[in-house]
């Protein structure tokens, strides 16, 4: 039993340390940025505060999303190297940001890009995600 949970770890390596970075690199900047008194909101809502008066709205694409990634997970055996680090990071920046939704109701967005957008490490990690995955993914589809 110990032997087949060491071949799952080493066969997703690239995606256990995309996983782990994120959500500690996360969990560490945004402590930092509040306990500085650096400029931040609290996202209570979804994406960009959308839907801010719905507090668990933004529970419900990132549980989606996980869902969604376990099953192609499990249709597609052989990830590249590019899929596994974008898979990590779409789960590192979800399981983190879905951790702090559960624990405290929601998320410290302190990187402000536009006027009115707000964001934080996990939701870069989880754009850089997809946009790895797809990319790589549509590789495989053209070539």
């Amino acid at each position: 039993m110990l032997q087949r949970e060491i071949s799952l770890l080493a066969r997703y390596r690239l995606q256990v340390l995309g996983f782990t970075l994120v959500i500690v690199l996360d969990k560490l900047s945004k402590w930092w940025v509040v306990r500085n008194n650096f400029s931040f909101i609290v996202n209570r809502g979804g994406v960009f505060s959308v839907f801010d008066h719905w507090p668990f709205f933004g529970l419900l694409p990132i549980l989606a999303f996980c869902l969604l990634s376990v099953v192609f997970l499990r249709m597609h055996k052989r990830l590249s190297r590019g899929e596994q680090v974008g898979f990590g990071l779409l789960f590192g920046g979800s399981i983190s940001n879905l951790m702090d939704r559960v624990l405290w109701g929601g998320v410290v967005d302190f990187l402000h890009v536009f006027p009115q957008n707000w964001f934080n490490l996990a939701d870069v990690a989880i754009t850089g995600g997809i946009i790895l995955v797809l990319f790589k993914s549509m590789g495989k589809v053209i070539g």
